[in-house]
C-alpha cells in the first residue's frame, strides 16, 4: 500500500499487525510487526512515530534474547534481520 500511494492505509494495516501480533503474544511477530510500523512511518516522515516503534521492537529483541541460553542469544542478536532492527536508526 506504501509503493502505491496509499500510505495512511498501509500504516493503518501495520497498526492492526502489531496488535494482533500483541495479542497472540508471538514475540517475533511483536518485533518484526513493530520494525516494518517503524519503517513505513519513517518513509512518510514520521520521525517521532518510526523511533517509538524501532525502540519497541529494539527492546523486545533484547528481551527475547535475554531469555535465551548464551550459544542461541548470539544466534538470535547476529541474525541479519535482528542486526538490522538494532541499528541505530534502523
Amino acid at each position: 500500500m506504501l509503493a502505491t500511494g496509499r500510505a495512511d492505509d498501509g500504516i493503518d494495516e501495520l497498526r492492526t499487525a502489531v496488535g494482533i501480533a500483541d495479542e497472540r503474544g508471538s514475540p517475533f511477530g511483536r518485533w518484526q510487526s513493530r520494525v516494518a510500523l517503524g519503517t513505513a512511518l519513517y518513509s512518510t516522515g514520521d520521525d517521532d512515530g518510526a523511533a517509538a516503534a524501532r525502540g519497541d521492537a529494539s527492546h523486545l529483541i533484547r528481551t527475547i534474547a535475554a531469555s535465551l541460553s548464551p550459544d542461541h542469544q548470539t544466534t538470535f542478536l547476529t541474525a541479519p534481520a535482528v542486526e538490522e532492527a538494532l541499528k541505530p536508526g534502523g
